[in-house]
């Protein structure tokens, strides 16, 4: 098992992780442990945010809530646009609401991780990692 106080990725760089989440308290424990875990980390308060970032940067991983305003399932949208604009990236949507048809429907939308609320963290940064050096040692050098 990797340390995941360990956030470089699999080339050995320090990876980018952007985390889209409405909650101010999971924002702030999300940032906190992957920073100090090592990874460059970017946080969004809303999908608007969310979108507007991963249009601007690359990001290695990203973290988004599935609902992120009351009643809405925006973590969809920007699931979509994580995969698109980078296929290698690892995309984790976290939900207090899991259902197999949430699973299906964001698993269709590019996610790679589907986990539901609360997560260990160290969990959380191992099944990130698990993907980046799946996708790495996959693909042709």
């Amino acid at each position: 098992m990797r340390d995941p106080l360990d956030g470089t990725d699999p080339r050995g760089k320090r990876a980018r992780l952007l985390v889209v989440e409405d909650e101010m308290s999971t924002i702030f424990a999300l940032r906190s442990f992957f920073a100090y875990s090592g990874f460059d980390v970017d946080c969004a308060a809303g999908p608007g945010d969310g979108v507007h970032l991963l249009e601007r940067n690359a990001y290695d991983a990203v973290i988004t809530d599935l609902q992120l305003t009351p009643g809405g399932v925006e973590g969809f949208e920007v699931a979509e646009v994580a995969r698109r604009r980078n296929p290698a990236a690892c995309v984790v949507m976290l939900t207090a609401y899991g259902s197999l048809a949430t699973e299906r429907r964001a698993r269709q939308s590019g996610v790679d991780v589907y986990q539901t609320k609360p997560i260990a963290l160290d969990l959380l940064a191992d099944a990130i990692h698990g993907v980046l050096e799946a996708r790495t040692t996959c693909r042709p050098h």
